[in-house]
C-alpha cells in the first residue's frame, strides 16, 4: 500500500523527459506504474533518434512531443512544458534513464505532505546529477556562496529526482537560458521563500575521482553558472561590482597623468571610457533589479493563488 494513500483524491502526476532513451525507459515507466498504481505517467520525448516514445507508450505511458525544430537537447524547456501542459496536485519529476529508483517515490510524495513543503529533492550518490562528491568540485560550493552572501534557501542539491506541490510548479516561469532544470528549480524555491525538504534515498558514496582535466572544465562550468545565477536573481551585486572594478581601474589609469604631462590625453581617454563603462554597468544593474522585483511579486501573487496540499 502506499505510504500517501491518506491522500486519496490527490492527482498524482510522474514526469519524464528523455531523448534517447529507448532502452531504458519501458523498465522506468513500468517501474512508476507499479511503485504508484494510480498516478498518471508523462514522457516527454525530446525530439529523440531512436524509439524512445514507442516504447514509453508501449509501457503505458502519456507521450508528449518536443517541437521538431529545436534540434539541441534543452531539458529545462522540457520541463517547463510538462509544468504548463499537465494538471496534478503532486508532480513527481524524475530522469527516464534509470538513474531514479522507482520504488522512492512513495518516500519523497510523503514527505512533500508530512513534512508541510513543496519541494522535495531526493538525494543519493548514484542519482545522475546529484552526487554528493560532484558537490565537492563545485556545485556545493558555489551554491553555500550564494547562500553565504544573500542568506537565501538556494539548494546545492542538483538531482532533478523531485516532488513538487502544484502551487510550485504552476508558479514556475519559462526557463533561463544555460540553467539546467535542478538550478531552475532551486532558485525558484529560493526567489520565493519556500519551505524545502531533502530526502536521501540511499547511503551510498560515490568514490570516483575526476581528472585534474575533468575538474577543471567542471569548475569553469560551476562558475559560469553562478555567473549566470548572479544574472537572473541577484542583477545589481553582480553589475555593481563590475561597475566599481570599472571605476578603480579608471581612476588607476588617471593616476599616471598626475605624474607624466605626456600620458593626460591617454590617460584621460583610458580613464574616461572606463567611467563610461562603469555608469553603464550600473544603471543595467540597477533596470535589470527593478525588473526582477517586478517578476519575482507577479511570482509570489501566482503561488499564492494556487491552493495549497492539504493539511495531514
Amino acid at each position: 500500500m502506499s505510504e500517501f494513500t491518506a491522500c486519496e483524491g490527490l492527482g498524482v502526476a510522474v514526469l519524464l523527459p528523455c531523448r534517447n532513451q529507448a532502452a531504458t525507459i519501458e523498465n522506468v515507466v513500468r517501474g512508476f506504474r507499479e511503485a504508484l498504481p494510480d498516478a498518471r505517467i508523462y514522457v516527454f520525448d525530446e525530439n529523440s533518434s531512436d524509439d524512445t516514445a514507442r516504447q514509453a507508450r508501449k509501457a503505458g505511458a502519456r507521450v508528449l512531443r518536443g517541437p521538431s525544430h529545436a534540434p539541441n537537447h534543452a531539458p529545462n524547456q522540457a520541463v517547463w512544458r510538462m509544468f504548463a501542459d499537465i494538471d496534478a496536485d503532486i508532480y513527481l519529476l524524475a530522469a527516464g534513464d534509470g538513474s531514479c529508483d522507482p520504488t522512492d517515490a512513495s518516500s519523497l510524495i510523503n514527505a512533500l505532505l508530512t513534512e508541510r513543503v513543496d519541494m522535495v529533492v531526493g538525494t543519493s550518490a548514484t542519482l545522475g546529477g546529484c552526487d554528493a562528491d560532484d558537490l565537492r568540485h563545485g556545485a556545493g560550493s558555489v551554491f553555500d556562496l550564494y547562500r553565504r552572501f544573500f542568506g537565501t534557501g538556494l539548494s546545492a542539491r542538483s538531482s532533478i529526482y523531485r516532488a513538487l506541490s502544484r502551487r510550485f510548479v504552476k508558479s514556475f516561469p519559462p526557463v533561463s537560458e544555460g540553467l539546467s532544470p535542478q538550478t531552475e528549480l532551486s532558485l525558484h524555491a529560493s526567489e520565493l521563500m519556500v519551505p524545502v525538504a531533502s530526502l536521501s534515498l540511499d547511503g551510498g558514496q560515490n568514490t570516483s575521482e575526476r581528472k585534474p582535466a575533468e575538474n577543471v572544465r567542471h569548475a569553469m562550468g560551476e562558475v559560469a553558472t553562478f555567473l549566470r545565477v548572479m544574472q537572473v536573481a541577484r542583477p545589481l551585486p553582480l553589475f555593481g561590482v563590475a561597475g566599481l572594478l570599472l571605476g578603480l581601474f579608471g581612476f588607476l589609469a588617471a593616476l599616471p597623468a598626475l605624474f607624466d604631462g605626456d600620458s593626460v590625453q591617454a590617460g584621460a581617454v583610458l580613464s574616461a571610457s572606463a567611467f563610461v563603462l562603469a555608469g553603464i554597468s550600473l544603471s543595467c544593474g540597477l533596470i535589470l533589479e527593478s525588473l526582477r522585483r517586478s517578476r519575482l511579486e507577479q511570482k509570489r501573487i501566482l503561488f499564492l493563488s494556487v491552493p495549497a496540499l492539504p493539511i495531514q
